[in-house]
């Protein structure tokens, strides 16, 4: 069952994450890497999506999530339903690449490479 509850912030937004059987994103279009993906592992909910984009680098099928195609995103839903999670390794599993001293160093890389006239 779904139900929809509308706009949610602050801490309740990190207790609905926590308190999540698992979150899903089923979306079939690249995306850099959303936050609510990396939001849900960091309180160790593990994520259901499809294989595209930055989600590759956050979702590791079987360890944190479940990377499934559109076509049989009912089938991975379940599987992630029905799979055991250890909710603490989820949240090991994100850390690294949350951590905000690397996060900054890679955004003053990229900075750098725009002020010289760098174009990607």
């Amino acid at each position: 069952m779904v139900d929809f509850i509308g706009p949610v912030g602050g801490d309740a937004k990190w207790r609905l994450l926590a308190d999540a059987a698992c979150s899903v994103l089923p979306v079939d279009w690249c995306e850099a890497g959303p936050l609510t993906v990396r939001e849900s592992l960091l309180v160790g909910t593990p994520v259901v999506a499809c294989p595209l984009g930055g989600l590759l680098g956050d979702v590791r099928d079987g360890e944190n999530g479940v990377l499934v195609s559109r076509e049989e995103f009912a089938i991975g839903l379940d599987k992630a339903l029905n799979t055991k999670w250890d909710r603490q390794a989820i949240r090991r599993s994100i850390i690294s690449s949350v951590d905000p001293d690397q996060w900054i160093e890679g955004v003053l890389v990229l900075l750098k490479r725009a002020a010289a006239g760098e174009s990607w």
